[in-house]
């Protein structure tokens, strides 16, 4: 804008011209240049970031932007922030595949990671380097760099990308055909995902499990893992296009198992897609040439070469150069077969040229081999480069391979160095440690010998109290026993005594002849009237008393009643006790009545200190040779996990094993607690 309003005074024509330029600059999806002109230029990492992932635009134009991110990022002046973008524009120019930007940014990062990296940001810049080389087939680089990735994000405890580098490192192994390794390293992987309930790359798992023991021709197991990822795809996304990958590779594992017709009915529930040819039409060309060549192995070669030539089509039109290598090497097949040989060998020949240019070896190591067997003039040549191509290749996968487990295994010996110097600085702190302990341990050894006297007067204390409590049964049993006694002999003095005399006064009175006027009369009626209602009354007194002594069992339903009416007051809940009539406490044990109160009296301190109850019920009884004894309030409660160390509870507890009964506590929060102990008598 500057140049046009020094090269035209008119303000007005200015602007027209400005925006005809806009307008031709859209026009040619020149975006670039316009924001060039833009004030946001001179700030606006973020704006550029935003740009570059934009799908809208040109793919040329978005690296540009992803360019202009980087150039704008290293005027920044904020470490912290200048790093974050540096990460954004990395990840993007590895979406890219843009080495420039990808190893220029990060060259522009190093130094900020070595003046104030943490384990992650070193872990992540590792990660990225790890992909990029994953990407573009430096394998060996890739695998040092996701190693150390790993490593540094297991020890900042994300599992997650942790797992992650774990498959992609299983997918390198796999590569290098190290079967093996990759075997355990997806393992491994497996574990963590599990762990953290991660499904989409627990699938990913799987399926490269079951292609590495396909490779392994282990087809039970492959078909079993292949299996496993189907579950857990439908059990999560039931991703129609991924479950249709999974069923390819099941077909794949029957086919080279030679199990044709049992490939041929995966591929056909691929096929049963009607819209996979619009939904994906490389996997429509996979399948469609999979099927035919299934087919074609089993003997069955109707529609075959059809199929073939269908798959090499679709292939050539989409320029899947693999697929086209695949097709050609079927199609080659089929005319031996036909013994068309002379159109056989050029299927193979252009598969090998193919092959050679992409640099497939995989593909051409077969089509040389298949060669070798076809072109009977060119066989030895075809064999020689066979030979040469297949050791040059063993050679340099077994290098790979022996490098992979060393990288492995001096990344676990770095670790086991790690770990020693943990040790001995551990040694140093403890070494310089012990001289103080030693003093410590001194004043410890009195302290104990303190806790030791206290806990043995208390111990002593509470054998005390057994026999208090011991003498307090005893005590109660006895003027129970007393006044049950005085009770039944004032029964029988009534009834007896003072009963037989009224009777026999009343029968005196009865024959007496007596003379005088009615009123004195009907009053003389009225006295032996009320002598033998007072017959009456004494003679249901001394019932009374007698059925009250036959169904007394106050002794220690008497204890425990004053004892939770004591805590009652204290606790303020209100309380109800209830007894088993069946229950005869002079037959039961006196060391299970005193347990049974101490528990009592544990429960009920409990209570008032931590339930906050309003309501509390006891409970005995008698079920066959057991006395069940529960205690349950309507207070707070407690998880279980918590609270099950408390020394009351394990007071309980070991007071129930001593009567060698079973001790059950029910309780979770804010729904009270029930406490429940069996004790056989």
């Amino acid at each position: 804008m500057t140049l046009l309003t020094g090269k035209f005074c008119n303000v007005y024509i200015t602007s027209i011209f400005s925006i005809l330029l806009c307008l031709v600059w859209s026009c040619s999806n020149n975006e670039i240049k316009q924001v060039q002109s833009t004030p946001e230029r001179n700030d606006s990492t973020s704006f550029f970031l935003k740009k570059s992932i934009d799908k809208n635009i040109l793919l040329s134009d978005r690296k540009k932007y992803l360019s202009y991110a980087l150039e704008t990022n290293s005027s920044q002046t904020n470490d912290s922030i200048k790093k974050e973008f540096y990460f954004k524009i990395i990840y993007q120019s590895y979406v890219f595949n843009d080495s420039i930007i990808f190893f220029k940014s990060n060259e522009q990062l190093n130094p900020i990671l070595e003046r104030n990296g943490k384990t992650g940001d070193l872990a992540r810049a590792n990660y990225y380097l790890g992909l990029f080389y994953k990407k573009n087939e430096n394998l060996l680089i890739a695998y040092n760099r996701l190693n150390l990735a790993q490593d540094q994000f297991i020890n900042i405890n994300n599992e997650f990308i942790a797992a992650v580098i774990l498959y992609n490192m299983a997918a390198i192994q796999q590569d290098v055909k190290d079967y093996t390794g990759s075997e355990i390293t997806t393992i491994e992987a497996i574990k963590l995902f599990a762990k953290i309930n991660e499904t989409t790359y627990l699938f990913n798992c799987y399926n490269l499990l079951g292609v590495v023991y396909n490779e392994l021709e282990e087809y039970q197991k492959a078909i079993i893992y292949h299996r496993k990822a189907i579950v857990i795809l439908k059990a999560s996304s039931n991703d129609e296009s991924l479950l249709e990958a999974s069923l390819n590779n099941i077909g794949l594992v029957y086919q080279k198992n030679g199990d044709y017709q049992k490939a041929i009915e995966y591929f056909d529930k691929i096929l049963s897609n009607t819209e996979l040819e619009h939904q994906n039409i490389n996997r429509f060309a996979r399948v469609i040439d999979n099927r035919a060549y299934s087919k074609f192995m089993s003997g069955d070669t109707v529609n075959v070469f059809k199929d073939f030539k269908i798959a090499l089509k679709i292939r050539d039109s989409v320029n899947n150069v693999s697929g086209i290598i695949a097709s050609k090497r079927h199609l080659a097949e089929y005319h031996s077969f036909k013994q068309d040989t002379s159109t056989a060998i050029t299927y193979l020949q252009e598969a090998s040229s193919l092959a050679t240019s992409v640099n497939n070896n995989r593909d051409k190591l077969s089509t040389l081999k298949m060669l070798s067997d076809l072109d009977t003039k060119n066989s030895k040549r075809y064999l020689d480069k066979y030979i040469a191509l297949n050791d040059s290749l063993q050679i340099q996968e077994r290098k790979l391979r022996n490098k992979f487990t060393r990288i492995r295994f001096e990344t676990d010996e770095q670790i086991e160095e790690n770990e020693k110097l943990s040790t001995e600085y551990l040694n140093f702190i403890i070494g310089s440690s012990f001289v103080i302990v030693l003093l410590g341990l001194f004043y410890l050894i009195k302290v104990q010998r303190s806790k030791n006297k206290a806990l043995l007067f208390e111990k002593e204390q509470q054998k005390s109290n057994e026999e208090i409590y011991k003498l307090l049964l005893n005590q109660q049993s006895k003027i129970e026993e007393g006044r049950l006694k005085e009770r039944n002999r004032i029964s029988e003095e009534l009834h007896d005594g003072v009963l037989g005399k009224i009777f026999g006064t009343r029968l005196s009175f009865g024959f007496l002849s007596l003379k005088g006027d009615d009123a004195t009369l009907i009053k003389y009626d009225q006295l032996v009237t009320e002598l033998q209602e007072l017959e009456k009354e004494i003679r249901n007194i001394s019932h009374e008393l007698k059925s009250e002594i036959m169904a007394s069992h106050q002794n220690f339903n008497t204890i425990v009643k004053e004892l939770v009416h004591v805590q009652s007051e204290i606790g303020n809940f209100n309380y109800k006790v209830s007894y088993d009539k069946d229950i005869n406490w002079n037959a039961i044990d006196g060391n299970i009545k005193i347990n049974c109160y101490r528990i009592i009296q544990e429960a009920l301190q409990n209570c008032n200190k931590h339930a906050k109850a309003s309501e509390l019920r006891i409970d005995f009884i008698r079920i066959k040779n057991l006395l069940k004894l529960t205690i349950k309030d309507n207070g707070v409660g407690f998880s279980k996990k918590k609270k099950m160390k408390g020394i009351g509870l394990k007071n309980i507890k070991s007071r129930s094993l001593k009567m060698n009964g079973e001790f059950n506590i029910n309780s979770s929060k804010d729904s009270g607690t029930i406490l429940t102990i069996l004790i056989p008598v």
